[in-house]
């Protein structure tokens, strides 16, 4: 990616993540500015170390 790019010109990204009240699921998005999804992760809950 070239430097002293202005955010106009891509390469800006931000992260949403959502919980499901009923399951407890989280699901993680890296998402483009334009709202496309780059990645997706859905973490079950559960206690650390189990």
């Amino acid at each position: 990616m070239a430097s002293n790019v202005p955010p106009s010109g891509g390469g800006q990204f931000f992260g949403q993540a959502d919980i499901d009240a009923s399951s407890g699921v989280m699901t993680v998005r890296l998402r483009e500015t334009d709202g496309g999804v780059l990645f997706t992760q859905e973490l079950q809950p559960g206690r650390v170390g189990q």
